[in-house]
């Protein structure tokens, strides 16, 4: 057991050896980025289904939620602007299809990476769309 203040990197880890203040930075995200098609639909990566998105209301998934980062239901956003500017820029380049970009709140987080996060609803406004 240690003992004392942790200093550098060793501050991330608790006595008992867990994660601490890196899980509590992880879930303490309350908006995210989501890329959708021109017309408001998911742009169905992965080979996830289409979703339609709405303004002003809490979009949920069609699907049962699952913790699991590829199986089951949620929704994806990105974390930060740059990311979702990058996923812009694949979808262009690959599939050529256009898409907007929205700064959106969201419910509770299901799974997260540095680059992305699985969650439960999504709220998006017209007038929080990035140009």
């Amino acid at each position: 057991m240690r003992s004392g203040k942790a200093r550098g990197r060793d501050a991330r880890y608790s006595a008992r050896g867990g994660i601490q203040r890196v899980a509590t930075q992880l879930l303490k995200q309350s908006e995210g980025f989501k890329v959708l098609r021109e017309d408001l639909s998911s742009v169905g990566l992965l080979g996830a289904t289409r979703k339609q998105y709405h303004f002003g209301v809490w979009n949920k998934p069609d699907e049962i939620l699952s913790n699991h980062p590829r199986k089951g239901g949620g929704l994806w956003v990105a974390p930060t602007k740059s990311g979702a500017r990058s996923l812009q820029r694949y979808i262009m380049r690959k599939y050529g299809i256009s898409t907007r970009l929205f700064r959106c709140k969201i419910g509770a987080i299901l799974h997260q990476t540095s680059c992305r996060i699985k969650t439960d609803c999504i709220f998006l406004m017209a007038k929080d769309e990035i140009t």
